[in-house]
């Protein structure tokens, strides 16, 4: 009888061993779970903070949208510094000089000129750069390829060249500024010949009264003498300088 009394207490106590094992092997999984539970402050309930696994950014829908996208910075450069783009085809005539240089003197800066800071080269603002000599200017700095340049410096300028003018908006608007420079009211004028648009009256009343008050050329009386050749050309201007004359020399 004792003998069996001892073989149960035996197993009974191998049996809660067992238990008390299979309580431990749990232990550890209810830990981790304790680990992901985070208070509001962001920190375990030990009081050390947690390494949190940052958020996974959505994917861009176009794949090559990382390698597109270029990022600018605003810089201001000595104008100097910015050497002139060798393929650069925009010609900036005498009207439009004056009325970017007048503009610059009303309005101060509205834009950046743009630069490749890859090949060191100049894409946009060639002529404020020139207007703007010995100053400091704002320069928007990116990075891109030579054949990105390429596509910049072509398509800029003629892509913006595109848009379509909402004529009587467009009027509506002059007629609000006041006081439109002369210099500036010409340069209008010449952009809606262009478009072929009609112009605010009170705009095309500023462009002739810039050119009414536009002093004439001073007046010049002159003679073009033809000379057979280099030497009897050589001869008339050596004489006609000698007596007095402000000579010039032509060669056709």
């Amino acid at each position: 009888m004792a003998k069996r009394n001892s073989r149960s207490r035996s197993r009974r106590n191998e049996h809660q061993s067992r238990r008390r094992k299979g309580a431990n092997r749990h232990a550890p999984a209810r830990r981790s779970i304790g680990v992901r539970g985070m208070s509001e402050s962001g920190l375990e309930p030990s009081g050390e903070p947690s390494a949190q696994v940052p958020a996974e950014r959505p994917e861009s829908a176009n794949p090559s949208e990382k390698s597109r996208v270029t990022p600018l910075r605003l810089e201001w450069w000595e104008a100097d510094r910015l050497p002139a783009h060798p393929l650069n085809w925009r010609r900036h005539p005498v009207r439009q000089k004056e009325a970017v240089a007048r503009l610059l003197q009303e309005v101060g800066w509205a834009g950046a000129l743009l630069y490749n800071e890859r090949t060191g080269r100049l894409l946009d603002g060639h002529l404020r750069k020139q207007l703007c000599q010995g100053q400091r200017v704002p320069v928007l700095v990116g990075s891109w390829s030579e054949e990105q340049e390429r596509r910049i410096l072509a398509l800029l300028d003629p892509l913006a060249s595109l848009v379509e003018p909402d004529i009587e908006r467009w009027q509506e608007l002059l007629r609000s500024l006041a006081d439109l420079d002369a210099t500036l009211a010409q340069a209008l004028d010449e952009f809606a010949q262009r478009l072929d648009v009609p112009l605010a009256a009170e705009t095309l009343e500023s462009a002739d009264a810039g050119r009414t008050a536009a002093p004439l050329p001073e007046t010049h009386f002159e003679v073009i003498v033809e000379c057979p050749d280099e030497p009897s050309q050589r001869q008339l201007y050596e004489r006609l300088t000698a007596e007095g004359y402000r000579c010039r020399v032509l060669s056709f």
